[in-house]
């Protein structure tokens, strides 16, 4: 009798439909195979930093290599500045006067640049200190026209800021020198050695040593640029089309692509996998962890993606992490992301409601999430043919009590129906058997194509969530 087994899951994200004896998953929420390597569990359970009730929190920043946390960091919007260990709905600092601060860069003299929108359009660059409470130089310069946000780069002795096509460096005594080397719209810098990569919107990368007036070269990449983050010799882009690639030399290598289906989830609609749309111009959309990078997705629900692998031999994937709040609440809007590494946390700041919050996941912390699924790919083998389910065999553990296991089957892409739910009377790992006419349970539909759903939820979002170990359908061929 043919069967097909779920219980290798470091391939994660994969196409929606199969016709063979590879098995995958198609979507997933808030699970995890990394934190065990034994079995899909929860993620880390998010925790709040800060609440800054009506300012959206458009940047994070390490002002310092220090280890104390009370110095580490600030958040800026509009004209004020959240201090790490600030209060609720406390700034730290509130600018002179209502400027939008667009980005911040710490430079060498210890000294912030800052890109500021005025109230009146007009755009600037200012120098303030450390603590964000004197103006060094208000009026770096005044004579700008700016996107939304300037990127900057920081080189350890001179900071850029690029606006439109012209690149604007500055030493530690605020003396400018402007390149106008550029005829497109300069989306980011990222440095190899001593080459700079500067990315324009339309494709265009231009190489250039960072001090002289001229090129050294112009490549076509055939992808209109959104977004790009360096980690070592590698730089991750989002493209316009909201794919993500990896640019490496000179090379653009595509690693997701953005489509529509009807048969995760919610099958009664198209919903987006794998698109990276950010929708607002004013955040960084990616964050580099350890060996991992993290990117926004705000689409028709806004998530955090991780692209990882198991272990060095594997190939990276994309899993879904998380896209609710410390309160298990959905939010609405992703801003930013921010990575510590030796808090191994990712910071994200968003919006929930009317207000504003900057939460954190702590990886190594052990608490997780209280509930979310997968969702197998469609399975029809062999193809064209009718095939009736003989049974249906699972392997959990650390379900008893208030924790929980539901499988639910989709057959020929109608609605789901559970078919068991797994609640264990102790914690030790256990095949659970669900064959034909098992109880309240009928299994012995006819398929044409089968999909399973997993729901994991752990009551108390403590150390102990339930694993979902694998899956096995076993079947008949039953008409040809």
């Amino acid at each position: 009798m043919p069967n097909i087994e779920l219980n290798t899951f470091y391939p994660w994200l994969q196409e929606d439909d199969i016709i063979s004896q590879s098995w995958g998953i198609v979507e997933s929420e808030n699970l995890d195979w990394n934190r065990t390597g034994y079995g899909i569990t929860l993620w880390p359970k998010p925790t709040k930093q800060v609440l800054t009730s009506t300012n959206i929190i458009r940047g994070i920043y390490n002002r310092s290599v220090s280890w104390v946390i009370t110095n580490l960091f600030m958040y800026w919007d509009w004209w004020v500045v959240y201090r790490w260990d600030s209060v609720d709905n406390t700034p730290f600092y509130t600018l002179p006067s209502t400027d939008d601060i667009h980005n911040v860069i710490f430079s060498p003299s210890s000294k912030y640049y800052m890109a500021i929108q005025t109230a009146t359009d007009t755009y600037s660059i200012g120098r303030i200190n450390s603590d964000f409470t004197t103006w060094v130089n208000e009026s770096v310069q005044t004579s700008l026209t700016s996107p939304s946000v300037p990127p900057m780069y920081q080189d350890g002795t001179f900071t850029y800021i690029w606006i439109w096509s012209k690149i604007y460096r500055y030493d530690t005594w605020d003396v400018e020198t402007i390149f106008s080397l550029f005829k497109q719209y300069i989306v980011w810098i990222t440095v190899h050695g001593t080459q700079f990569y500067v990315y324009s919107d339309n494709g265009n990368l231009s190489l250039w040593d960072g001090v002289s007036n001229s090129i050294s070269a112009n490549l076509d990449l055939g992808v209109n640029i959104r977004r790009v983050e360096q980690r070592a010799w590698i730089d991750y882009v989002t493209s316009e089309s909201w794919d993500i690639y990896i640019m490496s030399g000179y090379q653009l290598v595509p690693i997701s692509d953005s489509r529509q289906s009807r048969r995760l989830e919610d099958n009664s609609q198209y919903i987006s996998k794998l698109n990276f749309n950010t929708w607002d111009e004013d955040n960084r959309t990616i964050a580099i962890g350890k060996k991992d990078t993290y990117f926004i997705a705000n689409d028709t629900q806004p998530w955090i993606y991780k692209y990882w692998k198991l272990i060095e031999w594997l190939a990276d994937a994309f899993y879904k992490i998380t896209t609710e709040d410390n309160t298990n609440t959905d939010v609405d809007y992703i801003y930013w992301l921010f990575y510590i590494e030796w808090l191994n946390t990712l910071y994200y700041s968003y919006k929930q409601g009317s207000i504003y919050w900057v939460d954190k996941l702590e990886l190594d912390n052990l608490t997780t999430a209280q509930s979310w699924y997968f969702v197998t790919q469609i399975f029809r083998w062999p193809p064209n043919l009718i095939n009736k389910i003989t049974g249906v065999k699972a392997t959990t553990s650390y379900t008893s009590w208030s924790n929980y296991i539901k499988i639910y089957k989709r057959i020929d892409n109608w609605s789901w129906v559970l078919i068991r739910n797994i609640n264990d009377a102790t914690d030790t790992i256990k095949r659970h058997k669900i064959t034909t006419n098992n109880g309240s349970w009928n299994l012995s539909d006819e398929f044409v194509d089968i999909q399973f759903k997993i729901e994991i939820y752990n009551d108390n979002q403590d150390n102990i969530p339930p694993l979902f170990h694998g899956i096995k359908l076993t079947y008949s061929i039953n008409k040809n």
